[in-house]
């Protein structure tokens, strides 16, 4: 097993692969930041950007080439992939503790499950262009 640096990352907390660019996404809770490896030389840190607080839980998706860092504290942080560069496209409030998602890969919604909107569970259903 190998093991290597993330420089720039306060605990590592969340993993995605785009497999197809041979990037590694890593979700850093401690300072808040989002890493991009790449997987392809050497595993070394290409970019560090931040995100909203206390990033948790990532989606890619992969037919529009965009990746998605929802946070605790309920900022979605959205990111452009172009090439071998990505690019932060900006921050948007969902509500709060809306820190997991998924993304639907055909429809390209986004799928936010809230747990307790008015005393209920909520599951969001969005798109962003």
């Amino acid at each position: 097993m190998a093991q290597y640096a993330l420089p720039g990352c306060e605990h590592d907390h969340s993993l995605l692969l785009d497999e197809a660019a041979r990037f590694a996404f890593v979700a850093c809770d401690g300072n808040s930041v989002l890493l991009v490896v790449d997987m392809q030389h050497g595993m070394r840190v290409l970019e560090v950007a931040a995100v909203g607080e206390t990033p948790d839980v990532l989606a890619f998706d992969a037919n529009r080439q965009v990746l998605y860092v929802a946070c605790e504290s309920g900022i979605l942080s959205v990111f452009q992939v172009q090439g071998r560069s990505v690019r932060k496209v900006g921050d948007q409030f969902l509500a709060a503790s809306a820190h997991s998602i998924a993304v639907d890969q055909q429809t390209h919604r986004l799928y936010v499950p809230l747990e307790d909107l008015g005393g209920r569970p909520v599951l969001r259903i969005a798109v962003f262009l």
